[in-house]
């Protein structure tokens, strides 16, 4: 996840950790801890990634319902979209 979502998401204004509004810093050093295990603001009752369930990972349906991000110039290719699924399928390893 880190070597192609990130560079990707966090040179974005919304997850730049200089934006002191940003509610995930997607910022390769921080990026992990900002996500994995964290509760999700808009939607309380899931975690941001909820390691092992990509179903139960509020990040993972962001992404793979095209909400995220918010306008095509930063779209992101479905590959890329899917690759995180193994990843938080598998433990969401750093």
């Amino acid at each position: 996840m880190q070597s192609t979502l990130l560079p990707k998401c966090a040179g974005s204004s919304c997850h730049d950790p200089g934006n002191d509004r940003a509610v995930v810093v997607l910022a390769p050093t921080r990026a992990y801890e900002s996500t994995v295990g964290i509760d999700s603001r808009t939607l309380q009752t899931m975690k941001l990634i909820d390691a092992g369930r990509p179903s139960r990972s509020f990040f993972f349906r962001k992404l793979s319902n095209t909400q995220m991000p918010l306008n095509d110039w930063f779209a992101l290719p479905p590959e890329w979209i899917e690759e995180t699924r193994p990843w938080i399928a598998c433990g969401a390893k750093k």
